[in-house]
């Protein structure tokens, strides 16, 4: 594993973790970051895995709040009986 190329893009998802409000994205790219410092290969696998299933879950409720507002759309146009 390239750890500082990892570690850049870690940098890139924490700042974008941070904008939309995605705490457990950041933290967990916080341990990696962690985890490189102290030279920890066992520890970036870890957590990269981690930050793998943080990012699914992020992705499942940003489709379902996509869902939702389709919906929206759909009631607010829908000609009224």
């Amino acid at each position: 594993m390239n750890i500082p190329a990892v570690e850049s893009l870690i940098q890139t998802i924490r700042g974008s973790s941070t904008t939309i409000g995605s705490q457990n994205v950041t933290l967990t790219c916080n341990e990696f970051c962690r985890a490189s410092e102290r030279k920890n290969i066992a520890g970036c696998h870890k957590a990269l895995l981690q930050l793998t299933r943080e990012f699914y879950h992020v992705k499942d409720v940003f489709k379902k709040i996509i869902e939702i507002e389709h919906k929206i759309i759909y009631f607010a146009t829908k000609p009224h009986a």
